[in-house]
């Protein structure tokens, strides 16, 4: 265990690299010990001074496909710029299941061609039986500018096992192209060929008021597509509240626009999904000229 002392007055500068199975570890705040969320809020990382700019992420955690988890626990990270200015712009996740919680994940954002994940972007992981975890945890005030294709402000999952609950994702922003697409501007996850069966967990979080803005756009709360895996994903959605996300399909070439799902879209959802229990308010889908459905929620076959 890696214990960081609180710094209310003097934030960390750092890009924290967690890589390989020798680094299994748990990096946490005082938090860890005392339960008291002011040293969530005093234990800041400024990811936004990198020496290397393609490591502008708070904290990487890659390559980890050992038994054990990484855990991360109770910092505020802000800044954060991405790997590769592209995925993670608050943490970064590649072939590894860790454990996030409690931390508060604001003022980070990404860009590029096909960005993704502004606050937390989670990876393909190599041993299909391992859960990532992302629990307890704040993602407010992030953003993805998009050139073409991307979304998933909040958190983005591709691949693998999730389990999201009782997080706050909120506020988070997409902008997108006239020509582009974009998706679950809260939370994302999308399918990969390299799993079989899937299961992805969204649980008792709270999904506020993230918007997008693109020419074909979809998912204002939370986006999941099965497509790609030989055994179609378990999608759970339960206990959540999704209220005041909106998605607005822009002005351009009718063909090449829609908006869809403002609460919740899914795309070839198979047979074992569930939505219960959740409750979806005020979302809205805006100005299409060709296409939109699904305020609340809307399910396609496939893509």
């Amino acid at each position: 265990t890696v214990l960081v002392s609180q710094r209310p007055l003097n934030p960390y500068t750092e890009n924290i690299v967690i890589e390989g199975n020798h680094k299994v570890i748990t990096l946490a705040s005082e938090f860890l010990i005392s339960n008291n969320e002011e040293d969530i809020i005093n234990t800041v990382i400024n990811a936004g001074y990198p020496q290397n700019p393609n490591r502008g992420m708070g904290i990487l955690i890659k390559n980890q496909d050992s038994i054990g988890n990484t855990r991360v626990i109770g910092f505020t990270i802000t800044g954060g710029t991405g790997y590769y200015k592209t995925y993670g712009g608050g943490i970064y996740i590649s072939n590894a299941a860790p454990v996030i919680e409690f931390n508060h994940i604001r003022n980070c954002g990404v860009i590029g061609t096909q960005p993704s994940g502004g606050g937390i972007y989670a990876g393909y992981c190599s041993d299909t039986t391992r859960t990532c975890f992302i629990m307890n945890n704040i993602i407010e005030n992030c953003t993805i500018s998009s050139n073409l294709y991307g979304g998933a402000v909040g958190i983005a999952l591709s691949g693998g096992n999730y389990t999201v609950e009782n997080n706050t994702i909120k506020n988070n922003v997409f902008s997108g192209p006239d020509n582009g697409t974009g998706f679950g501007t809260g939370l994302d996850f999308t399918a990969s060929a390299g799993y079989l069966h899937p299961v992805v967990s969204i649980s008792n979080n709270i999904i506020a008021n993230n918007a997008g803005t693109c020419g074909l756009i979809s998912g204002g709360g939370i986006a999941l597509s099965g497509e790609g895996t030989m055994i179609s994903p378990d999608f759970i959605i339960e206990g959540n509240l999704i209220s005041g996300n909106s998605i607005h399909s822009t002005v351009g070439t009718p063909d090449l626009h829609y908006a869809v799902g403002g609460g919740i879209v899914v795309y070839a959802p198979g047979e074992n999904l569930v939505i219960s229990g959740n409750v979806i308010s005020g979302n809205s889908v805006q100005d299409c000229e060709r296409y939109i459905a699904g305020g609340g929620i809307a399910l396609f076959r496939s893509i």
